[in-house]
């Protein structure tokens, strides 16, 4: 299809998002009582809220729930197989880049090789509105070390993309279904003009001077692909974690998920799928009880090899980060994407770093 640049006054973005609305679930930005802004799906327009960052959770837990069933069965004369998909309509609206990159890295996994009905079901389903980042980022955010954005390019995953200007939005239709959002109240944009677009130029590169945060990605894409970190900072490294797992539960690329069954008299049951990680002890152990990954540093250092090696990049077209730095705010040890990546490039120097315990108490001015 033909790409199409518009705008729409951010004063029409409520009644284009009621009629939005009227067609399917909107999975949009709210700020909730504690001021936290979440991905939830929107009860009214008036909880709309895109002066945000990103939701602490990536909208990929509507795709990918934390936990699912796959299908119920019955065991009598005949096994009785029931399935269970998820075929409602969402729209995700104002998301940000990366969690578009996210969305689309991990339709790619499902696509692949056994191509997951469950997933694929809920996001053919479902249309991807991307909000760029025009306001300054969070403190953790790194994305455009990692190609996450602020911005997408055409071809990128997105249906729509809108980019904020002083009292409008700049409207990219990517897809026949972006188009078809548009289309519903065709009145309330216009064709964009040459301002418009210096505009959103000019902003874009205001915004790439307010990162804080740098991740050196190919260095580290280069020490783990030649196997070149020496294995005591894999150990030192180990060391830190603690294991809880919410790194890659929060990571919009995780896509680690174990599968059992559950049954009250072995006659009906359900068969269910649950987030797992593979930094998790038991994530690798066998039914037979051994376990090839049984030390925490050969669990961590997996970690980073799917993230940084070539050889998954050959695989997946890309790192296995995004830079939206949700495990910069989840870790309570710094052995984050960035920080980890910060300690390869000081390979050979002193860690500037001691154990999480002795850190020192942050004192008042």
């Amino acid at each position: 299809m033909a790409k199409r640049v518009q705008v729409i006054q951010k004063d029409a973005v409520p009644p284009w998002v009621a009629g939005l609305m009227a067609e399917a679930a909107l999975i949009a930005p709210h700020h909730g009582p504690n001021g936290d802004p979440q991905l939830v799906p929107l009860r009214s327009v008036k909880e709309l809220d895109l002066d945000y960052t990103h939701d602490l959770l990536p909208p990929t837990r509507y795709l990918l729930p934390p936990s699912e069933v796959l299908f119920r069965f019955r065991n009598g004369d005949d096994l009785t197989l029931v399935p269970e998909y998820d075929d409602q309509r969402r729209i995700f609206f104002g998301i940000r880049s990366c969690d578009v990159k996210g969305i689309r890295y991990q339709e790619q996994f499902f696509r692949r090789d056994f191509p997951d009905i469950y997933f694929l079901t809920r996001l053919t389903k479902a249309a991807l509105v991307s909000l760029a980042c025009t306001t300054p980022p969070l403190p953790t955010c790194f994305c455009p070390c990692c190609d996450g954005g602020p911005l997408l390019k055409p071809g990128e995953g997105y249906d729509i993309q809108l980019t904020p200007l002083k009292g409008r939005y700049l409207v990219e239709v990517d897809s026949e279904t972006g188009a078809s959002l548009v289309a519903k109240t065709p009145g309330l944009f216009r064709d964009a003009t040459s301002a418009d677009l210096a505009e959103r130029e000019e902003m874009l590169d205001e915004i790439d001077q307010k990162f804080s945060t740098s991740a050196y990605l190919s260095r580290g894409i280069s020490k783990v692909t030649n196997d070149a970190v020496p294995e005591e900072v894999w150990e030192e490294l180990a060391d830190r974690c603690i294991g809880c797992g919410g790194c890659s539960y929060l990571c919009p690329f995780c896509t680690c998920f174990t599968v059992s069954d559950r049954s009250r008299d072995g006659k009906e049951g359900e068969r269910f799928r649950r987030w797992d990680h593979c930094i998790l002890v038991g994530f690798t152990r066998e039914a037979s009880g051994h376990n090839p990954r049984d030390r925490k540093c050969e669990q961590f250092k997996r970690r980073f090899f799917h993230k940084l090696s070539y050889q998954y990049m050959q695989r997946e077209g890309r790192p296995g980060c995004v830079g939206c730095g949700r495990c910069l705010t989840t870790c309570m040890t710094a052995v984050d994407m960035a920080a980890v990546l910060m300690r390869f490039r000081e390979l050979g120097q002193r860690p500037k770093w001691g154990p999480p315990w002795a850190a020192k108490p942050k004192t008042s001015p």
